[in-house]
């Protein structure tokens, strides 16, 4: 790095390094010229690609690229990318996102005018569409079985002003001040993957922060190109998502709420991998062996959390 930058940008790698040459074409082309780019690899099973820093080097970003030697998860690699920073701002990115040319002057300046601590931007799909970046903590009746649905509680649509308060945004797109990063003590590394994005905003609602999405800028999310590029990763992806929610109960969940919010989830999901790893030994199907995995992953995170 050859200076402090006002900006720095942290991405999480795992097994798909594509992704990441659309977004690094798409930083290369910012209006806004005060960042840098800090990749952190976390235990990648596939090759990186030649040149893949080819556009920040010929637009001279700042830029470095930290090899993590196992995969510690989506918030512990979040962590070692901020610590490697120098910016008075910590933007957190997914690889699989493409920014607008003036994205990150934006999302920078709408932070920067209104009284917010965490903040977030509108987003859509490769197809237009666009998707749920924030929403309401969850209570105990989200983990209902199959009624849970009905207790999700979906954002307000977005009103006329560049801040639109939600309880929580989603970890693709995180814009936070050093400051306020290093009062919450980081992401929380319990969190492997998922979920760990409601506790930052949940933490920082605890400390009188404000959290928000702005509209005024609107980034492409190829969801979920970055983390499933094979069985082991699709595995690890499903358990991930389950396990989370037993995280977050066990950190803010009490009593019998606790208690009941664990059977929920177990019960949510349980019975269709239990069925699926049984039908697996009748049926050589992919999916159905798939399960069975995500069953034995998933029992055996549950025994290592007792």
């Amino acid at each position: 790095m050859n200076q402090q930058k006002a900006l720095s940008i942290i991405i999480v790698n795992y097994n798909s390094w594509e992704p990441m040459k659309s977004l690094f074409k798409t930083l290369a082309k910012q209006t806004m010229k005060d960042f840098e780019v800090i990749a952190v690899d976390n235990a990648s099973t596939l090759s990186q690609p030649e040149g893949i820093f080819a556009p920040l080097k010929q637009a001279s970003i700042d830029h470095q690229f930290i090899a993590h030697d196992h995969n510690a998860g989506f918030a512990a690699a979040n962590n070692i990318g901020a610590e490697a920073a120098t910016g008075q701002y910590l933007l957190f990115c997914n690889p699989d996102i493409e920014i607008p040319g003036d994205g990150l002057d934006t999302l920078l300046r709408v932070y920067q005018d209104n009284d917010v601590h965490i903040l977030s931007c509108g987003q859509k799909n490769q197809l237009g569409q666009a998707k749920e970046t924030g929403g309401s903590f969850p209570g105990i009746a989200r983990y209902a079985p199959l009624l849970g649905g009905f207790f999700k509680k979906h954002k307000a649509a977005p009103s006329q002003a560049q801040i639109h308060p939600v309880d929580w945004v989603s970890g693709s797109v995180v814009l936070i001040g050093r400051d306020e990063f290093d009062r919450l003590r980081g992401w929380d590394d319990d969190f492997f993957m998922y979920m760990e994005d409601v506790d930052l905003c949940h933490r920082a609602h605890r400390q009188q922060m404000t959290v928000g999405n702005t509209m005024d800028t609107i980034w492409v999310h190829h969801h979920g190109l970055s983390s499933q590029s094979d069985t082991a990763d699709r595995v690890r992806s499903k358990t991930s998502a389950i396990i989370s929610k037993h995280t977050y109960i066990s950190k803010y969940f009490n009593g019998l709420r606790r208690a009941t919010g664990h059977a929920f989830v177990f019960i949510k999901y349980a019975p269709e991998l239990v069925l699926a790893a049984l039908l697996s030994w009748l049926i050589p199907a992919k999916e159905l062996r798939l399960r069975r995995q995500i069953l034995s992953s998933y029992l055996r995170k549950l025994q290592e959390k007792k």
